[in-house]
């Protein structure tokens, strides 16, 4: 008689365990969103994945004769020319090493110039959030982190400062 209530409440045991398997997810969880964490001079951001098309070695970059300052100068990348910018110079950061590019999508051939990759991050993009803070127009968001919270750069917002910047740089006397 013992065995068979044991074997009862193992079953129904066994049956609740399968039911949660079973039953749909309670809340919709928001998708994730995939970041580079880098390093721009001491300041710590986010770069989105999707917004990039690959990240390299920074090779040489050979300076160009009346470039404004963000623009650093030319790379040769796997056969192809970019154009290399400073992302210090768009986050307000001191420039520092500049050991690495970030290549845009979908302007291949411009690249971002940052200091140090620290790794890649994924989070719910629920908990990505508005910066209160104005004043910064090219990193409106902020992830918060294990280490901290860390601004995320804008890579179509600096897109936009380079097409404007290009489009007015012959103009000016």
């Amino acid at each position: 008689m013992n065995h068979l209530r044991l074997g009862r409440a193992v079953q129904e045991l066994r049956e609740s365990f399968d039911a949660v398997f079973r039953a749909p997810l309670s809340g919709e969880l928001s998708p994730l969103e995939s970041f580079l964490a880098i390093r721009v001079g001491s300041g710590r951001y986010l770069l989105r994945l999707r917004e990039l098309a690959g990240v390299h070695r920074c090779p040489p970059i050979v300076p160009l004769p009346g470039s404004f300052p963000e623009q650093l100068g030319l790379i040769g990348l796997r056969g192809s020319l970019v154009a290399a910018y400073a992302l210090a110079a768009f986050s307000g950061e001191t420039p520092g090493a500049g050991r690495w590019i970030g290549l845009c999508k979908p302007h291949h051939g411009v690249g971002l110039v940052f200091d140090e990759v620290e790794g890649q991050v994924s989070v719910r993009a629920d908990s990505i959030r508005r910066r209160g803070d104005a004043s910064e127009t090219h990193t409106n968001e902020l992830v918060d982190s294990a280490d901290g919270a860390r601004a995320v750069i804008d890579v179509p917002s600096i897109l936009a400062a380079i097409r404007n910047r290009l489009g007015t740089a012959g103009t000016e006397k």
